[in-house]
């Protein structure tokens, strides 16, 4: 199994993620609020790391949709029920 799989579904649904891991975290870095002058460390990293973990999250999220459809769910009414 190759490290780097970009065109793999799920390696490329990781990736997303991670990014959007790492844009959050340095976003909350980039939030800490300096408690002697009441200034944020960076306002332009915050809302920037916010911005760029949503599109991540979202993107990976978006790159799932195919994989569903072509797995549809059990019917409810195939479930069996216990006594």
């Amino acid at each position: 199994m190759a490290a780097v799989a970009p065109h793999d579904l799920g390696w490329s649904v990781a990736m997303l993620n991670m990014v959007g891991s790492i844009a959050f975290g340095a976003s909350a870095i980039a939030g800490y609020v300096d408690p002697d002058s009441g200034e944020i460390l960076s306002v332009r990293i915050d809302n920037l790391g916010t911005l760029l973990g949503a599109v991540s999250f979202f993107l990976g999220a978006l790159l799932l949709i195919p994989d569903q459809k072509e797995s549809p769910a059990e019917p409810a009414d195939s479930v069996e029920q216990s006594p």
